[in-house]
């Protein structure tokens, strides 16, 4: 799938990056630049990033294919080129891009090549069911970013959103109260907090790969800061 994605980003430029990385290998003095966007890709399919972290250094793959690009067209093979860029690019658009409607995307299986657009449906629905449940909550823990990510873009008067997932670790808030909504956890994965008690679900509408996930109030094991470990203890 990284491959893939790599590929489908990059689209009809494709044998232009190529040309690009063989033509930097091939040059004794440059191939170390070579190697570089080769190692970058390799690195971040190995390490478990996403596809679109290694894009960047495509851009040198495609600066350096531009000259054997320039060798190779002539008139004929651009219009040709030009044909196939258009057609590969609206063939792949609704992937690339949410351009289609909702029901559409998601009865044609959009959806399930695209996790990341499977983790942003029904955000604003999502977002309302927990500023129902939030009244005297001092924060709320999230189990992943995309589930903070959509309470901060959507929420209105909600208290501090947390999550440990990934980079979002980083950004704790401070914040001095116990009472807490927890959100993606189960009981036994909310090993921080105690009275755990579920009031809502996450709707499963429209293929949302956030669907089932319970929302739960508990009383957190002391402050936010105090069992910050144990959070973070949860993504591993």
């Amino acid at each position: 799938m990284f491959i893939a994605n790599v590929i489908l980003l990059t689209g009809a430029a494709v044998p232009v990056a190529v040309a690009g990385i063989v033509s930097l290998v091939r040059e004794r003095v440059l191939r170390p630049f070579g190697w570089t966007i080769v190692g970058t890709v390799v690195a971040y399919f190995v390490l478990g990033g996403k596809s679109y972290y290694a894009l960047p250094v495509m851009v040198f793959a495609l600066a350096a294919g531009a000259i054997p690009l320039d060798r190779w067209a002539t008139r004929r093979r651009l219009i040709l080129a030009g044909a196939v860029f258009v057609v590969v690019g609206l063939a792949v658009l609704p992937i690339s891009l949410p351009v289609l409607p909702l029901h559409t995307a998601v009865r044609h299986g959009v959806f399930k090549a695209r996790g990341d657009y499977q983790s942003e449906v029904g955000w604003p629905a999502y977002v309302r069911l927990v500023e129902r449940h939030a009244a005297g909550i001092d924060v709320i823990v999230t189990d992943n970013y995309g589930e903070a990510g959509a309470l901060v873009v959507f929420g209105n008067g909600l208290p501090p959103v947390a999550s440990a997932d990934v980079t979002m670790r980083y950004w704790r808030p401070q914040v001095a109260g116990r009472r807490a909504l927890v959100v993606g956890y189960t009981r036994h994965a909310a090993s921080f907090c105690s009275g755990y008690r579920v009031v809502a679900h996450i709707s499963t509408a429209d293929d949302s790969d956030e669907g089932k996930e319970p929302i739960a109030h508990c009383t957190l094991l002391g402050t936010l800061t105090d069992v910050w470990p144990r959070v973070i203890a949860t993504q591993n």
